[in-house]
């Protein structure tokens, strides 16, 4: 470590740390703190750590990282990441910063790091909201934001059974070069950022709802959604199984096992609801794309005693 660091101070440093199977130990954290002495050649920081380990990173990045451009922070209790106010004090992270991933973190500790990151093309959260709503008109403000974003990645964790009546967004949210989206959580917050969302180069939509109910969750603002992706999907894939249902558009048809670019929708359900209820549900959404459809796969990933009607 002290000849790497003894190096031409024009070489890049990138510092990463995922090892989630074994303790940090000292010399660990000693040679972490030792190389974000020189924030001036730490081009990236990808770690993940316990609540304590983190602490002493934030504390050690109290200061300018002016050639930092990506970022990845996560906890390795699964606990909320607490962003401090004096971390990367005054780097002009909009020269740089063009990746950002950080699991799991609440809006108000990210809002400020965001409305600095105006260059990030490529934004991963993974949003722990268990004991409130989360905002999501403010989340949508905040992507706005963002002009140069290609790829998103949403997690949002919420755990309250009763939502309420969610506060819809007046007005779009323009993210015109963004070409992939991936998200995470219930219906209901996927049908708000739908109807907030104004895309023009989408591609590629993966959409995974762990709603547990006996059909498939009403997604009102999700049609059109899936309509106005100007990309043109060839082929259907539909996988089934007892306890799951995966539904693919793909692009080509020469590429169905390559995914991409596609537009994938996989939910679970119980055992004993009729898959057949979910087909009509799925043919009634994507309705104006199965119109161009040449070509359906159905894969039944099933056990030898299983039977899907």
């Amino acid at each position: 470590m002290k000849t790497l660091m003894s190096t031409n101070p024009l070489i890049p440093i990138f510092i990463e740390y995922r090892n989630t199977y074994s303790a940090v130990t000292a010399k660990d954290i000693g040679r972490l703190l030792s190389a974000l002495k020189r924030p001036y050649r730490i081009c990236g920081i990808d770690l993940t750590l316990y609540s304590t380990e983190l602490d002493k990173f934030f504390k050690a990045t109290k200061c300018p990282f002016p050639a930092l451009e990506s970022l990845a922070l996560r906890n390795r209790h699964d606990r909320v990441l607490e962003i401090p106010a004096t971390f990367l004090k005054g780097t002009n992270l909009h020269l740089r910063l063009r990746s950002l991933k950080l699991h799991p973190i609440s809006l108000t500790s990210i809002s400020r790091l965001l409305s600095s990151a105006t260059a990030l093309t490529d934004l991963s959260l993974k949003i722990n909201s268990h004991n409130q709503v989360p905002d999501l008109l403010h989340l949508l403000s905040l992507l706005q934001g963002l002009p140069y974003l290609h790829r998103l990645h949403l997690d949002i964790c919420c755990f309250i059974d009763y939502l309420g009546q969610l506060t819809e967004p007046k007005e779009s949210f323009p993210l015109a070069k963004l070409t992939s989206f991936d998200y995470y959580g219930r219906r209901a917050f996927l049908d708000i950022l739908t109807m907030g969302f104004e895309t023009v180069s989408l591609q590629d939509v993966d959409i995974y709802l762990y709603d547990m109910i006996q059909t498939l969750p009403p997604i009102p603002h999700l049609p059109q959604f899936i309509n106005d992706i100007r990309e043109h999907y060839r082929a259907v894939q539909v996988v089934l199984r007892r306890d799951f249902f995966n539904f693919s558009l793909l692009a080509h048809v020469e590429d169905v096992d390559h995914h991409s670019p596609r537009f994938r929708l996989r939910a679970s359900r119980f055992r004993d609801t009729d898959i057949r209820d979910w087909i009509m549900e799925i043919t009634s959404m994507f309705s104006a794309k199965l119109s161009t459809l040449e070509e359906l796969h159905i894969v039944f990933e099933v056990g030898q005693e299983e039977v899907i009607p």
